[in-house]
């Protein structure tokens, strides 16, 4: 069965389980049952809402870490987990060659990170040498 993994009413991971057996949510979290919620999802009053693709969203500076920081940042322990909990598409977007940061407000990012017990204030703090920050409207400049 799929289940949702919510926090503060936002879906951080989606996982299979029997509901029952061998696991338990996060600390702070809790898994609900639902076939279409995926991560970055809100659950509010018994209801999951997809982001809504029609509002227009302002454009806003958003700071990036270099994914290799990210990895320095992480146990052994905590990356192994990492890479059992992603699917293909993720470890894929992970080892992309041609972006080699993530944005520190990413969903998907976050919601690992709590996964596997990490914390995303620190993981992805910034480090002046490496971050940088970008617009949709401006080239990325460096830190």
């Amino acid at each position: 069965m799929r289940y949702a993994i919510v926090e503060d009413g936002v879906v951080i991971n989606v996982v299979n389980w029997d509901g029952s057996r061998g696991w338990t949510p996060p600390v702070g979290s809790q898994a609900l049952r639902h076939d279409t919620a995926s991560v970055g999802w809100t659950y509010h009053d018994n209801e999951f809402f997809a982001p809504d693709d029609d509002v227009p969203v302002p454009t806003v500076l958003r700071r990036e870490v270099y994914k290799s920081i990210v990895l320095s940042r992480l146990t052994d322990e905590q990356l192994d987990a990492a890479l059992v909990a992603m699917n293909n598409r993720q470890r894929e977007r992970w080892r992309s060659p041609d972006s080699p940061t993530v944005f520190v407000d990413d969903a998907e990012v976050i919601g690992l990170l709590r996964f596997i017990g990490a914390d995303p204030a620190v993981v992805l703090a910034p480090n002046p040498e490496v971050s940088r920050i970008s617009s949709p409207n401006l080239l990325p400049i460096s830190r």
